[in-house]
């Protein structure tokens, strides 16, 4: 009796509660898997590889920031080579891909992720890079990054959102 009467005097309160109840939920039943990121920007399946390494500092409201994940795909190596044979070979030789990583030298989640790993000088692989949003200068706002390492059969993902 007395919920139903707070109920009945806080309307506003209680609807705002249900739309923030709601929201919580969404979020939290969402699939954001670094799994889910690569089916969704690559259109592959990477769900028999192993998770290996996964950074990702997306915050705000927007959500802006960087996604790492190193996957060890051996025991899938050959379906994952069908799934990218049409993808660029390594090493990476275009000058643009790789100004675009050149601009986070000083950050230290680059220095953690794609630096550690030494990908931009992979030799012998496969590599696909999806930019948007190009500015006048060339640099992407946002792009994604997919390379696959055959001599170790690790699947790299870098994202950068802004």
């Amino acid at each position: 009796m007395f919920f139903l009467k707070l109920i009945k005097k806080n309307k506003l309160v209680v609807i705002a509660i249900i739309m923030i109840i709601i929201v919580i939920l969404s979020y939290l039943l969402s699939d954001n898997s670094v799994y889910t990121q690569i089916k969704k920007e690559f259109r592959m399946d990477v769900s028999n590889c192993k998770k290996v390494k996964s950074e990702d500092n997306h915050g705000g409201f927007h959500g802006d920031g960087k996604l790492f994940a190193a996957l060890d795909c051996s025991k899938d190596k050959e379906n994952i080579i069908d799934q990218i044979k049409e993808w660029d070979t390594l090493p990476i030789v275009d000058e643009n891909i790789l100004s675009q990583f050149n601009r986070f030298q000083t950050d230290d989640f680059y220095n953690d992720t794609v630096k550690k790993y030494d990908l931009l000088n992979k030799q012998n692989g496969f590599y696909y890079f999806k930019g948007k949003n190009q500015n006048s200068y060339g640099d992407y706002a946002n792009f994604d990054f997919a390379l696959f390492d055959l001599d170790n059969d690790i699947f790299y993902y870098f994202e950068y959102d802004s």
